[in-house]
């Protein structure tokens, strides 16, 4: 019997991907996105195939992240149903939502930068904005479709994390 998992892309920072990375929860709640309903209407991709919402999320949570942590670092993982506590108010329109928790073992791969140059250079002029506020800000919009983030398979996530901790 096959158990329905909901996708997730949480934008986390280097200590949590660690943790992670280590076989740890981390405890929540969380602010993570999905491929939702809500997040395809603020698109325009209601009638897309879910690859491109998908796209779209893995968008909104970079800039989360770049916003939050001052980096692009996003985890995808596949997390129970009830583990989501429901919208994230501040970001229901992107496919925020609120995550009890995040087990280890849910996360399936991991998002990142390269060279994460030009992102450190925007860091500051997005810290602690929303992803609306944070898209329009001159330079975002062109990180994004200049420097792609790279896939990652969840076991490089202990590696990357090694030789990133001291951010």
């Amino acid at each position: 019997m096959t158990t329905t998992r909901v996708l997730v892309l949480a934008p986390v920072d280097v200590a949590t991907a660690a943790r992670l990375a280590q076989g740890q929860t981390v405890d929540g709640p969380l602010r993570v996105f999905c491929p939702n309903e809500a997040l395809a209407a603020t698109f325009g991709l209601a009638q897309a195939i879910q690859d491109e919402v998908e796209f779209a999320a893995l968008q909104v949570a970079q800039v989360a992240g770049l916003a939050r942590h001052g980096l692009r670092l996003v985890l995808t993982a596949l997390v129970a149903p009830q583990s989501v506590l429901g919208e994230d108010p501040d970001e229901a329109e992107n496919g925020g939502v609120s995550l009890a928790s995040l087990p280890a073992q849910a996360v399936e791969a991991f998002f990142c930068a390269d060279d994460a140059t030009a992102e450190a250079a925007l860091a500051a002029g997005v810290a602690g904005l929303d992803v609306d506020a944070a898209w329009v800000v001159p330079g975002v919009a062109d990180l994004l479709a200049d420097a792609p983030l790279a896939w990652h398979d969840v076991t490089e996530l202990d590696g990357w994390a090694g030789a990133h901790e001291e951010r």
